[in-house]
């Protein structure tokens, strides 16, 4: 103690000069490989790294003596900079830590996923010892020894100050672990979600993969999560959500003009990154090839929708998207994954929204002084003209070019709204099974506020609306409804639009046009395309749901116009019958406009049969026969 209290300062000075460890911030970096080798050898020797962590905290000294003397500012933002710097070369040194970690995890989920069965709730007494596998568990006992002593080796070193960043040993840990998670699950993700053969058997070979090997690492995570002190679920939870999120973000940019780049997104974090992965195709990732799949799965094209069997049919009728393919899609991306596909496809259907309206507004503008004469000589519509058999025939000619390109890009975005369709039913069931607290809180909460509305609008100078810029009550709980499947993506105004003329008028010629390419089927009960596939026959309902959807996109008066001249035109044609001996009952073409007018009804909530009855003699409704 006397020896120590008369060192002279000059001593002090040669000392603190000789410890200075700044000059080795270069050459320390070669020895991290020695580093983390003596950790993966003797976890423990994490203590001992401990002493060089605080000792390398000396390399703040040199740049903060002039900025200290001069009393500058920004000794506070320096000082961060070389902490968060000194913080990351200690998060490199540890990283080795839950690398090794997730090797023996590898073994775990290997042992959790084949060679241990799921134990039922009774056992024979003499099937016991063929059920204990007890070699199998020896092996599980043993790697789930050996994480634990990487954990104990972490925690063993205390709370370390760096610079002026504290480190906690336990948040270290969890953080490596989400980390080296993260990598774990997005590559898993982009190496199985790869669709070569382009085929419904590929797509739910591949979701079945995926299943099998997220949910043997989900059961793996849960097994350890007392072993190395965290919240398993919790965990893994997050961050599923979070890679999800980033990667439907990612996709989403290829939409928007204003893009989301990783330093603007809520879900990246330099801390924990999410990694990013080279493109194979149009798609940007994962989520944006396994959406794209789906589509090409259920196209417009080569299948026929049934609702009656809720799914895709081939033309040998067997099913190729159904009930069965959306709960293995749910099992294998999990709810988060489904959402984000909702919500990918929603993106979707605005582009394709916002390209056919602008191509109706455009054909419109050339062929305004046609849709003019038309208009002129329809009007008023609660009449019938002298010669509109003549007026109809020859518009279908004039409109069929302009219709023929327009038809694809509506049956694509009703395709896109029938599998969004399904997904909410999806989300709905599961909802109501695994979380039906949540789901009733939901339902009623949204009809209260339902009944908010519709009484405000009976009375707004009493009632308030429930909705403000102070209280987004009704932003907020849409995400929440959205997420356990209460909406109906058919009836959803996706677009602001400018009133377009002769609009209603348009959308009857297309109505028109549409009937004119299908006739009823009565052993499916469904519409079908009077021409072969090959030859440019498309499904129906995808058809009808997407001229739902353009109409919606409008002001409802439209649609009233629309009802309008359907009911001048099947009333015309009716009027037809007396004066062609030919007829005894309804035309063909009259009875397949019933048809399309009975499916419109079935997926739209704003047209109604009392709506029909407006324009259409109720006893056609009643009496026609399509079966």
């Amino acid at each position: 103690m006397l020896m120590i209290v008369n060192i002279r300062e000059e001593f002090l000075g040669i000392l603190a000069t000789v410890s200075d460890m700044s000059y080795a911030w270069q050459l320390i970096r070669e020895f991290v490989p020695r580093m983390q080798e003596q950790i993966k050898k003797d976890p423990s020797s994490v203590i001992m790294l401990r002493s060089t962590f605080l000792k390398l905290s000396s390399i703040l000294d040199l740049p903060l003596v002039r900025i200290n003397q001069a009393k500058s500012p920004d000794l506070i933002s320096v000082s961060e900079y070389y902490s968060t710097e000194l913080v990351k070369f200690v998060r490199k040194v540890l990283d080795i830590v839950p690398r090794s970690m997730f090797v023996i995890l590898n073994e775990i989920i290997d042992i959790e996923t084949n060679q241990l069965p799921v134990l039922s709730a009774k056992i024979e007494k003499e099937t016991i010892g063929n059920t204990a596998k007890l070699p199998v568990r020896q092996k599980l006992a043993q790697a789930t020894y050996a994480i634990s002593v990487f954990t104990e080796g972490m925690l063993a070193m205390e709370n370390t100050l760096v610079g002026v960043i504290e480190l906690d040993p336990k948040q270290l840990l969890e953080d490596g672990i989400r980390e080296e998670l993260v990598k774990r699950i997005a590559s898993t993700m982009n190496k199985i979600l790869v669709f070569n053969a382009r085929n419904v058997d590929e797509l739910t070979k591949r979701l079945q993969q995926l299943s099998t090997k997220l949910d043997g690492y989900r059961r793996s995570f849960e097994y350890i999560q007392d072993y190395v002190n965290i919240y398993g679920l919790k965990i893994w939870q997050e961050e599923f959500s979070r890679i999800v999120n980033y990667n439907v973000e990612q996709e989403c940019n290829s939409f928007l003009k204003k893009k989301v780049y990783d330093h603007q997104s809520a879900y990246q974090s330099e801390s924990i990154p999410i990694p990013k992965f080279p493109r194979i195709d149009e798609s940007i990732n994962f989520i944006g090839r396994l959406a794209r799949e789906i589509i090409t799965q259920t196209s417009f094209k080569s299948t026929t929708y049934l609702d009656q069997m809720s799914g895709w049919f081939d033309g040998t009728g067997r099913e190729l998207i159904g009930i069965r393919t959306l709960t293995l899609l749910n099992r294998s991306v999990g709810v988060f994954g489904v959402t984000g596909l909702d919500r990918l496809y929603c993106f979707m259907v605005v582009k394709k929204l916002q390209d056919l309206v602008s191509e109706c507004r455009k054909q419109i503008k050339v062929a305004g002084s046609y849709f003019d004469k038309v208009n002129s000589a329809l009007h008023p519509t609660s009449t019938i003209p002298n010669t509109a058999d003549r007026i109809y025939i020859d518009a279908l000619k004039q409109t069929a070019p302009i219709f023929d390109a327009i038809i694809p890009t509506l049956a694509r975005i009703g395709q896109v709204q029938l599998i969004r369709k399904h997904i909410a039913n999806n989300l709905n069931f599961s909802a109501k099974i695994d979380s039906k607290t949540l789901f009733y809180t939901l339902e009623a909460l949204n009809n209260a506020l339902l009944a908010d509305i519709e009484s405000h609008y009976k009375n707004p100078d009493k009632k308030p609306y429930p909705d403000t810029d102070d209280n987004p009550l009704l932003t907020d709980l849409s995400d929440y409804l959205e997420s356990v499947g209460i909406n109906d993506p058919i009836t959803k105004i996706y677009i602001t639009t400018i009133p377009l003329k002769f609009f209603p008028l348009f959308m009857f010629l297309l109505f028109l046009s549409l009937s004119s390419k299908f006739r009823f089927e009565k052993k499916l009960s469904v519409l079908v395309p009077k021409l072969p596939r090959k030859k440019g026959g498309i499904d129906s309902t995808p058809a009808v749901v997407g001229f739902i959807t353009l109409l919606k996109q409008f002001h409802s008066i439209n649609t009233q116009k629309f009802l309008a001249f359907v009911g001048q035109y099947i009333r015309s044609s009716i009027n037809l019958v007396p004066k062609n001996p030919k007829l005894s009952d309804l035309p063909a073409e009259v009875r397949d406009m019933l048809v399309f007018l009975e499916v419109l009804c079935k997926y739209s909530t704003s047209i109604k049969r009392e709506d029909l009855e407006a324009y259409i003699p109720p006893y056609t409704l009643d009496f026609f026969t399509h079966f």
